[in-house]
């Protein structure tokens, strides 16, 4: 009977590295440490990844769920940090949603996201190309970096910190915003911008290109 059972185990394992071998895609992926995974990375995961350690794949259209979660193409859906501590999500383009997790985390996406990264409840980095939508780096504070964004960067209660390019929205940090360029609302400790459209609200309020460009509590330029 046991050696049924290990023949069995041998034959079942053998026809999912076929498989893995030959599949484009696979509604379910199962990584150790890439590329000690079910499939490849060249294959498309269109349903549920589960990365123990650490996966790649180019494509992820579903949940994916582990502590070092990489896609080198597009993830439409979720990417998950391991629960409670947290994880890293990584990919280059997004539509959807990364979280990093219940202690906080790490969300990289280096192109297009349209959505939200969300870093986890105490904290941690999030980081974007061109942004449509949110970012937010926790409760208790973070880092948000972009290149461009149209939506908002909130940035935790206590040590929260905005870097951007290019913003047309709304900044809340509780230390430091910075912009570039800045249409809408900066709300911060200290807020910092070379062009602005908009209003300052903060304790330091810096508008380099302007009229009048230092001025506390309120600052705004038309």
């Amino acid at each position: 009977m046991k050696l049924f059972r290990n023949s069995m185990f041998v034959v079942v394992m053998s026809f999912f590295a076929i498989s893995a071998h030959a599949a484009e895609w696979t509604p379910f992926q199962l990584a150790l440490v890439n590329p000690v995974q079910l499939f490849p990375e060249q294959t498309t995961v269109d349903g549920v990844r589960i990365n123990l350690l650490y996966g790649v794949n180019k494509e992820v259209n579903g949940v994916d769920y582990g502590v070092v979660n990489r896609t080198t193409g597009t993830t439409q859906g979720v990417q998950l940090g391991a629960f409670p501590f947290g994880g890293v999500n990584m990919s280059e383009n997004l539509y959807g949603m990364q979280f990093g997790g219940i202690l906080g985390g790490v969300n990289i996406a280096g192109g297009d996201v349209e959505g939200l990264q969300f870093s986890g409840i105490f904290g941690g980095i999030n980081k974007a190309g061109n942004l449509k939508g949110v970012q937010v780096a926790g409760a208790l504070g973070g880092i948000n970096m972009a290149e461009n964004v149209s939506g908002a960067q909130i940035a935790g209660s206590y040590l929260g910190i905005n870097l951007v390019k290019n913003m047309s929205g709304v900044q809340i940090g509780t230390i430091y915003n910075q912009a570039r360029v800045m249409e809408g609302l900066q709300l911060g400790l200290v807020n910092v911008c070379n062009k602005m459209h908009g209003i300052q609200l903060g304790l330091v309020n810096i508008i380099t290109e302007s009229n009048v460009p230092f001025f506390p509590v309120v600052n705004a330029r038309f």
